[in-house]
């Protein structure tokens, strides 16, 4: 075999060997994008997309008189509870929710004031339930309602639970029902940043849950409401530890850092009876405080 094959047989050798390594580098490539889609597929799964939309309902135009004339045209028209389809079917388009106690709609009217009227599930994207009240807000056509700066209390309550199953979510209907009484009692409302404290037993009775007081805020996904019979606020109710709630007490000025650093684990708040870690804001402050500590025994030293 002269040089020329020679070098030409080599050259065949040197590139049959590269296409063999490219072939290789190849498949150990797809073989690591497909575990890192893995990987990304099992994060989502774990931590779920959060997707809050832009909701606006606007207040209908319509005169008192025209108020009073639809009234008197359609005796179970109910213009606050319209309002309040409209903007939860923003947010949840489509999905038709489980409705609880819709029988009770009509008892207002008949002078039964001491509870709330129902109440509505959603299923979030997110993996939660959304429960929302209906009562604590002008449902009803009364022609004293119209206009009114807030509908009637001006809020209603709304929570976000760690439940897959609604009726495994039922509990948190009871909390509602106890807060609507008081405030309809009392006439004390709920406010953004109060603290419910409770008696240091678990919100879930019969449960080892270190969830035992709420905490209230602006429920983000769900916008001041415009209605006929004034606006409605949607408060939010999220269940926080003992130790929290004491630690709120402590630094009543210190509500919204202690919101916004819940919200890094946990965006949407919702509460989750089996939580066990205190929000990491007091965990932080706790090693702050100890190491102050040392550092004084140490120079005492």
């Amino acid at each position: 075999m002269n040089l020329w094959n020679k070098i030409k047989n080599l050259w065949k050798g040197k590139k049959k060997k590269n296409q063999i390594q490219s072939t290789e580098e190849i498949a150990e490539e797809k073989s690591e994008l497909a575990k890192e889609e893995e990987t990304v597929e099992n994060e989502c799964s774990q931590k779920r997309v959060m997707i809050r939309k832009e909701i606006h309902v606007a207040c209908p135009t319509m005169s008192k008189r025209e108020y009073k004339k639809k009234m008197k045209e359609d005796a179970n028209w109910m213009p606050g509870l319209e309002a309040l389809d409209e903007e939860l079917g923003q947010l949840y388009e489509d999905q038709k929710p489980e409705r609880l106690d819709r029988a009770m709609l009509s008892k207002v009217n008949r002078g039964s004031g001491k509870q709330l009227d129902g109440y509505c599930f959603y299923t979030s994207i997110n993996g939660y339930k959304h429960l929302i009240s209906y009562g604590m807000s002008e449902l009803y056509a009364k022609e004293e309602a119209y206009g009114q700066e807030k509908s009637k209390w001006g809020y209603e309550m709304t929570m976000k639970l760690a439940q897959e199953r609604t009726m495994d979510a039922m509990w948190a209907t009871n909390i509602m029902a106890n807060l609507a009484r008081y405030t309809f009692t009392s006439e004390e409302c709920l406010s953004n940043g109060m603290l419910i404290s409770g008696d240091g037993t678990p919100l879930k009775p019969h449960t080892n849950s270190k969830i035992t007081a709420l905490l209230v805020t602006e429920d983000e996904e769900l916008p001041l409401l415009p209605t006929l019979n004034g606006t409605v606020q949607f408060l939010q109710l999220v269940g926080i530890t003992q130790e929290e709630n004491e630690w709120l007490k402590a630094h009543p000025d210190q509500i919204e850092q202690f919101i916004a650093a819940m919200k890094e684990e946990n965006p949407m708040l919702v509460t989750d009876l089996n939580r066990e870690e205190n929000c990491k804001i007091i965990t932080e402050e706790d090693g702050i405080t100890d190491l102050k500590d040392e550092c004084v025994s140490t120079v005492e030293e």
